[in-house]
């Protein structure tokens, strides 16, 4: 195996992919969830490890050198390959266990449990245990795995991601005081 074969890394080339699909780094970087200096540095280190530029940087964003189109044809493959793996890995896996759920109890009680059935047919092997509590739980100390939280969490450690807006109203009926 040659040098350069050890020092590729498929983080990168993920990454060239993501790129020479979008053709712009603020466009890969919200796909990816990173910095757009992150996609740079990562489309720069594979360009390093194959010694030869991959992309034209322009104006308009970044456009595949010929190189660049060649090395997309092997990247794609590796892509490919990368996902059958894990779909190969994935299947006859089936999700078991105890998974504990929080929310706030008006989510749990209100719409929750309505929707929980089709998730159990789904997954019949999975128990869900549902903690309808207004007090936050620790996910650090595994008081819970899933927190449903209406708002951002305060704790940096958590990976969160919102789901949905919520709007809230408050009604009042009122009545004609009779003396």
């Amino acid at each position: 195996m040659s040098d350069n074969a050890r020092q590729l890394d498929w983080e990168d080339v993920r990454y060239f992919v993501a790129l020479s699909r979008h053709g712009r780094l603020s466009a890969t970087a919200r796909d990816l969830r990173v910095t757009h200096a992150t996609v740079a540095r990562r489309v720069t280190s594979l360009e390093a490890v194959l010694g030869r530029p991959l992309f034209e940087r322009r104006a308009d964003g970044y456009s595949l050198t010929a190189d660049g189109s060649a090395f997309l044809r092997e990247a794609i493959a590796m892509e490919e390959a990368a996902t059958a793996a894990l779909l190969h890995r994935d299947s006859g896996n089936e999700l078991n266990g105890l998974v504990r759920l929080t929310a706030a109890r008006a989510l749990a009680d209100n719409f929750l449990i309505d929707h929980l059935g089709g998730f159990h047919e789904r997954y019949p092997d999975l128990d869900l245990e549902l903690i309808g509590d207004n007090r936050v739980v620790s996910l650090a100390r595994r008081e819970a795995d899933i927190a449903l939280r209406l708002g951002s969490p305060k704790d940096s450690d958590l990976l969160a991601r919102r789901l949905a807006s919520i709007a809230f109203g408050l009604y009042a009926i009122l009545t004609a005081l009779k003396r």
